[in-house]
């Protein structure tokens, strides 16, 4: 056989299984930790879990919190939603609070130095294996963040679709309640093409881009499909497989 041949059916063979990614993943995992045992530890994260780590992103108005709350209840994830956490931190006051507030009320986004510490300090609180995080990491840099910060995704979503699609659906949305200018502009603050390049760098192309002009239904319906060939089970069929994992 052909050695150049060999090597590029090979190189394509760990490409299309993602060999490559959770090597990658492995190495940044290992040398961020920095563990007193690395093989144990390596050992240790390739270990099967039916708990996976999904982080689900989407452009306003793909309905992202609806598909992250079905299927954190589907299959007993922690659902982080970046929205909530800033929510609740204005209603707790104090100065973070009060400086989050200027920047909701006026429409802008929260910068990195504020909203980076609430999701790192929020996801480090978890007593959960897995989890779904919604609406976070928006950009390059807060996903580089978020991988030195100890925190790795078995799978990333992307709920696609463009600002017509969006101020239709919430048109015909009975769960929503959102102005279509509001709306506009928030997808305005949303620079998708800059920003699925930048994420497609840190999870090396391996990002599922869903179509998300589909109802929240039919998005579940096939991520769901997409974690159970990770091997992602519902808590009743884990219990009945005798590998039962508690939140």
């Amino acid at each position: 056989m052909d050695p150049s041949n060999s090597a590029n059916s090979a190189n394509q063979y760990l490409t299309e299984h993602g060999i490559f990614q959770l090597f990658e993943s492995l190495m940044a995992r290992l040398v961020i930790e920095k563990p007193k045992d690395p093989l144990s530890f390596l050992i240790n994260q390739l270990q099967p879990s039916s708990l996976k780590k999904v982080i689900l992103l989407g452009c306003p108005g793909s309905d992202k919190d609806l598909v992250c709350s079905q299927i954190s209840k589907r299959y007993g994830l922690t659902h982080i939603s970046t929205k909530q956490i800033i929510s609740d931190t204005i209603r707790t006051g104090g100065e973070i609070g009060k400086k989050i507030s200027q920047y909701v009320e006026s429409g802008q986004l929260v910068p990195d130095d504020l909203v980076i510490p609430l999701v790192v300090k929020k996801m480090s609180s978890l007593s959960s294996q897995g989890w779904v995080l919604e609406g976070f990491p928006r950009t390059k840099y807060q996903a580089f963040t978020l991988q030195e910060a100890g925190f790795y995704p078995d799978l990333v979503v992307y709920l696609n679709m463009t600002l017509e699609s969006a101020l239709k659906k919430q048109a015909n949305s009975k769960s929503h309640n959102i102005s279509a200018d509001k709306l506009t502009h928030k997808y305005s603050q949303f620079d998708l093409d800059k920003n699925l390049v930048g994420l497609q760098d840190v999870y090396n192309n391996n990002i599922l881009l869903l179509d998300g002009t589909k109802s929240d239904s039919q998005l579940t319906a096939e991520l769901a499909t997409s974690l159970e060939k990770l091997g992602a089970k519902t808590p009743s069929s884990s219990k009945t497989n005798g590998h039962s994992e508690g939140m």
